[in-house]
């Protein structure tokens, strides 16, 4: 019976998502609702029980004085950090103050890491495997490297800084002034887009497909198909 009610909720919030193909409309609207609630909702869940509780309790039963300091910093920032709800309260609006501790540390570790990140892990893995294309003995491999190195640069000279001409008026700097040379950056770009939105596409698709195909598996395994 169970199985039945599930598959029945799933074919009517599927259909309901799917309604917006013609149309926004309220049941579209409350099945975003309910999926943004649900989600908060298991993620706060997990929070509490399997981040908070346990690491409170390890803060507790730490064998040194160490290691209790150190799993209870995290706990006290945390606890500053909710002080940032307190901004619009007039009686402890000046609390609010001391969230921003939390909050630079944050944002701080969390800009190093995604520079890192893309420093190590995107912008010098591409400088070398285009590098290596560029000086390989294959053709096909040289002739790769020199469409890469050349789509980068015109790519990057279509969004170099503009210069200021009489009347305040902008123009292109020197660099970009070349119609030719734009004109091929802003090639490259619209195959980086193209690209993009492909992959989006065929991810909605191939979720689509398999949306579907769950639900008649479900269909037809209850009908004994």
């Amino acid at each position: 019976m169970g199985d039945i009610i599930g598959l029945i909720v799933g074919v009517v919030v599927t259909l309901i998502i799917f309604s917006y193909l013609l149309g926004d409309n309220v049941l579209y609207r409350w099945m975003l609702a309910l999926l943004v609630g649900s989600g908060a909702g298991y993620v706060m869940g997990v929070v509490i029980n399997v981040v908070l509780l346990d690491w409170f309790k390890e803060a507790l039963t730490a064998d040194t004085l160490q290691l209790q300091i150190y799993r209870s910093v995290p706990i006290f920032l945390g606890i500053l950090l909710l002080f940032k709800g307190f901004s619009s309260s007039k009686l402890l609006s000046r609390l609010s103050v001391l969230g921003n501790i939390p909050m630079g540390y944050l944002l701080g570790a969390g800009a190093g890491v995604a520079i890192g990140g893309a420093l190590l892990g995107t912008l010098f893995p591409q400088i070398a495997a285009t590098g290596a294309a560029v000086t390989s003995d294959n053709l096909w491999n040289l002739l790769r490297g020199v469409v890469m190195v050349s789509g980068t640069i015109a790519a990057l000279l279509v969004f170099s800084p503009r210069s200021i001409g009489k009347n305040d008026e902008t123009r292109p700097a020197a660099s970009v002034r070349s119609p030719v040379l734009r004109r091929v950056g802003e090639f490259f770009i619209i195959i980086a887009l193209a690209a993009a939105f492909a992959g989006a596409i065929t991810t909605g698709l191939t979720l689509w497909v398999e949306r579907w195909s769950a639900l008649l598996k479900a269909a037809l395994s209850l009908i004994g198909g």
